[in-house]
């Protein structure tokens, strides 16, 4: 085993000397939907809460992150995220995302009730519906459909719903799109051609194993290893920002650039990891971080 004393957790870096490393959200919680809003440019980061700060389990945050990795604007909220942006939920929608609007609206109902009592006007003003949506998102027994902006919520007719019938009319998820997934760029240190790939940018030089449960398996004898990853990022300046990654069997990490394209810049990169409060409470961190120039032009 080999030290590496100048190699630090993403929470408590202290950075280099043209970066900072600033923590976007706290180390005890866990950052578990990122996307990045390509309209207007705001990466949208879904989170839990610390427990421990008497909020409880099973609450979350919504966040507007900019491309310097600044936090605009965040509540609280556990809805669904569309591809158009919409915040989803069974009985309501937000457009919170969309156009900072947080009031819950309730879906239209498109039918009258003899409509819903008659399979063939069903068909029919589904039909109409659907040709008309630029969204439909399935869930829970029933059928969102977007039209100018306005949704409306169709719920299911098993008189008229069948395979072939749901074949003919699936949800359309992908016509509207904003939210785009941004891609891991932590490379696979276990593969020789990752390794080499990306040494210009971040590469694996050590690793401090602190535990270790053997197998039985002659080809494979380790059956679970965790500890430190030493990992040292290269960063555009020729500055190398050293951290140490607490890991089960791989690195706990996911690192993201937003593109240029979009509005991203090569020396603002966001880095997350997945907090364990069960098994390694005071190893495994979580959070978000945002490694940006001291200096920001």
């Amino acid at each position: 085993m080999q030290e590496y004393n100048d190699h630090q957790e993403l929470h408590n870096h202290k950075g280099t000397e043209h970066y900072e490393v600033t923590t976007l959200i706290s180390s005890k919680n866990e950052p578990y939907y990122i996307q990045f809003d390509s309209i207007q440019k705001l990466l949208i980061v879904k989170s839990s809460f610390d427990a421990n700060k008497g909020r409880g389990f099973n609450t979350y945050e919504t966040a507007k992150i900019n491309t310097l990795g600044i936090k605009e604007e965040a509540f609280d909220d556990i809805d669904h995220i569309l591809n158009d942006g919409t915040m989803w939920d069974g009985d309501y929608y937000r457009n919170w995302i969309i156009n900072g609007d947080k009031t819950k609206h309730k879906y239209l109902d498109p039918l009258t009730q003899e409509e819903k009592n008659d399979a063939e006007k069903w068909r029919k003003k589904f039909i109409s519906y659907y040709n008309r949506a630029t969204y439909v998102h399935e869930s829970s027994w029933s059928y969102y459909m977007k039209i100018n902006k306005e949704w409306f919520k169709f719920k299911m007719n098993l008189e008229v719903i069948n395979d072939e019938f749901a074949k003919q009319h699936p949800p359309k998820e992908n016509e509207e799109v904003r939210m785009i997934k941004l891609k891991d760029l932590t490379p696979d240190f276990f593969s020789s051609e990752e390794r080499e790939k990306n040494k210009g940018f971040m590469e694996l030089v050590g690793y401090e194993e602190t535990e270790r449960e053997k197998s039985s398996q002659i080809l494979n004898p380790i059956e679970h290893s965790a500890g430190h990853y030493i990992i040292n990022v290269h960063l555009p300046k020729g500055d190398t920002l050293k951290i140490r990654n607490f890991g089960s069997m791989y690195p706990n990490l996911k690192t993201y650039k937003i593109p240029k394209e979009h509005g991203g810049r090569d020396d603002v990169i966001f880095m997350v990891q997945e907090p364990d409060q069960e098994l390694y409470p005071n190893q495994k961190w979580g959070g978000m971080y945002v490694i940006r120039p001291r200096k920001m032009k």
